[in-house]
């Protein structure tokens, strides 16, 4: 058993946790009343067998797993986790000569739901949905800085998509360097960006989503 704390799901859960869906709904999860927002838990049944790690955050979407194997959420975890994706895109070309602006993590589909990370030339811009994430976003730089050598400056946009409680406390902005100009090579076209003006991630911005997620496929 890890120390995190432990938190106990219903025995109809158990099937969806095999399956290795990442999300645990509130109707699923029996006492809560020990955690606090953006928790490390260990999601146990009610017969006490390890199911994943995960984090905690109030609301329909109570758990969101990151491993289904027991480990620590620790620097190590990120910067493999990180590294995976950068290996990842370079499979498909990503960064190119023509193209240095790309979706380098996609929440769930990179293992962390709630994250997102997007590179524009030498600057990562991070993008926290949930308490449980931002929480975790000195480690997420950290790794970011390590997995990718060539960027310069980090730039955390987490508060206009954070619960409004958390929010409030968080200040944003630059977490590594300060460069408000970058340019943008997308396709063979070069332009310059103001980083505080790069728009919001995907479900908050169609153009964001369709920039960095399909630009193979615009038109």
């Amino acid at each position: 058993m890890s120390n995190y704390k432990v938190v106990k799901i219903k025995n109809d859960r158990i099937a969806s946790i095999q399956r290795k869906h990442p999300w645990i709904f509130s109707r699923g999860v029996l006492d809560t009343s020990h955690l606090s927002e953006g928790d490390i838990v260990e999601i146990r049944s009610q017969k006490d067998d390890f199911q994943a790690i995960g984090y905690f955050q109030e609301g329909s979407i109570m758990l969101r797993v990151l491993s289904f194997e027991q480990i620590e959420v620790n620097q190590q975890f990120w910067d493999q986790l990180i590294l995976k994706a950068v290996e990842l895109r370079k499979k498909i070309d990503l960064p190119s000569p023509d193209t240095n602006a790309y979706r380098l993590f996609h929440g769930e589909g990179d293992g962390a739901s709630g994250l997102i990370i997007d590179i524009y030339n030498q600057a990562a811009v991070i993008q926290c949905h949930t308490i449980g994430m931002h929480k975790q976003i000195k480690l997420i730089q950290n790794a970011i800085l390590e997995a990718i050598p060539e960027i310069s400056a980090v730039y955390d946009k987490s508060k206009s998509v954070l619960p409004d409680h958390y929010a409030v406390h968080v200040e944003g902005g630059f977490l590594v360097g300060d460069q408000k100009m970058i340019q943008i090579t997308e396709n063979g076209g070069d332009n310059w960006r103001k980083i505080e003006h790069i728009p919001s991630a995907p479900n908050r911005s169609y153009v964001n989503a369709v920039y960095l997620s399909q630009h193979d496929e615009k038109g």
